[in-house]
């Protein structure tokens, strides 16, 4: 697994175009909105870098290689499991990258950059999650629709969400609900919001791999 991702992180390191697009994103945004713009970063920076992951799997479709992969000293698990931990490895860096800039610029709020990346980290994760078997399903274009369709459902059930909280975010039964809900959290403490945090992302990474595992056995090469 060690010489696939190495493989990986070096397909990875030759899209320099897409790293400086990415770095020069996050800079205008640093300058332009300062802290104001911190959510937003982060969570561009880590869902850019871990599409970078993915891209992956559609090169390795691309020019034919899987089944040069697959005649390696390599099992199907092992290639599945490695996109995993690519996936991990680029959300970590694209996190350190968007986190590090702040933490130098407004030390004062460590604090609250590390709420909004803890925040953001697991429905990153879950998304993720969900894109991985697909786009290994898949692969090259028809991988590329159904991600777009991935994420199309995310937006649409955000600006969902916006809209009915907007309509109906003034009822006393929904300010109740949303006022126990923020007090349940605020009680869980630091430690119970990451351990929750943990045990989802976990059991959504076991489902996720043991989907990706069987589509690889499946596959025909």
């Amino acid at each position: 697994m060690k010489g696939l991702l190495v493989k990986d992180l070096k397909l990875i390191l030759q899209n320099k175009t897409m790293l400086a697009v990415l770095v020069m994103i996050e800079a205008v945004f640093l300058v332009m909105q300062g802290a104001d713009g911190m959510a937003f970063v982060m969570a561009y920076m880590m869902m850019g870098y871990s599409m970078l992951a993915l891209s992956t799997v559609m090169l390795d479709e691309h020019d034919k290689s899987m089944a040069f992969l697959m005649a390696m000293p390599v099992s199907r698990k092992d290639y599945a499991l490695e996109k995993y931990a690519l996936t991990f490895l680029c959300m970590l860096a694209g996190c350190l990258v968007a986190f590090l800039p702040y933490c130098l610029l407004q030390p004062e709020k460590i604090d609250e950059i590390l709420t909004v990346g803890m925040g953001i980290a697991p429905v990153l994760v879950v998304i993720q999650m969900v894109a991985l078997p697909a786009q290994i399903k898949f692969g090259g274009e028809r991988g590329r629709i159904v991600l777009v369709c991935i994420f199309a459902v995310v937006v649409l059930v955000m600006a969902a969400s916006e809209k009915i909280g907007k309509r109906y975010g003034g009822q006393p039964w929904l300010q109740d609900l949303a006022k126990g809900i923020s007090d349940g959290i605020r009680g869980m403490g630091m430690a119970g919001i990451l351990g929750i945090s943990a045990a989802v992302c976990a059991a959504c990474f076991w489902i996720s791999f043991m989907v990706s595992k069987r589509i690889m056995e499946k596959k025909e090469f």
